[in-house]
């Protein structure tokens, strides 16, 4: 039997055309993102990271892990986001140290990431937000715990039942 809609969703490439997933970014457009990364209006700077973050190419790690020291927390956030899909396990130590961004929708973001890698190197720094003073974070840090099911896992959880705000 044909399918004849298996390919109604594909370019003329074979490439999905709702994801941009499995596409290669053209160079220039590379470049022109990352000099949009540079650019002082914070606006520029926001609407190229989300693009670098829905591309999820490889090529973006290293512009995504420099813009967690963004002065905007937006593009802090969108940075964390983007780190966290790429699922790339380098992405560990620089989340690791978005934990203690000053902003508390950084470190949610952070955490967030870092439970999306499912790494189990990533335990240590996802069980000291359990501790974060923001409620938020310490919500996503159990989630996160919960998402990388490792046993090292469970005392931090346990840890977690105590707390005084109910949603974690």
């Amino acid at each position: 039997e044909i399918d004849v809609n298996k390919d109604k969703d594909k370019d003329k490439d074979g490439q999905d055309k709702a994801s941009g997933k499995g596409r290669t970014l053209d160079p220039r457009t590379v470049n022109a993102l990352m000099e949009a990364m540079k650019d002082s209006d914070k606006g520029v700077r926001e609407t190229a990271m989300q693009v670098l973050v829905q591309m999820r190419d490889p090529r973006m790690f290293e512009p995504l892990v420099a813009a967690l020291k963004d002065s905007s927390a937006d593009v802090r956030e969108q940075a964390a986001f983007g780190l966290g899909q790429m699922r790339d396990a380098r992405a560990i130590e620089p989340l690791a140290g978005a934990l203690k961004d000053t902003n508390a929708g950084v470190r949610e973001q952070a955490v967030f990431a870092l439970g999306q890698l499912r790494a189990a190197a990533a335990i240590d720094a996802i069980s000291t937000a359990v501790r974060d003073t923001n409620p938020g974070v310490r919500e996503q840090a159990v989630f996160a715990l919960g998402q990388i099911r490792d046993k090292r896992s469970v005392e931090p959880l346990i840890s977690a039942l105590k707390d005084e705000n109910p949603g974690v």
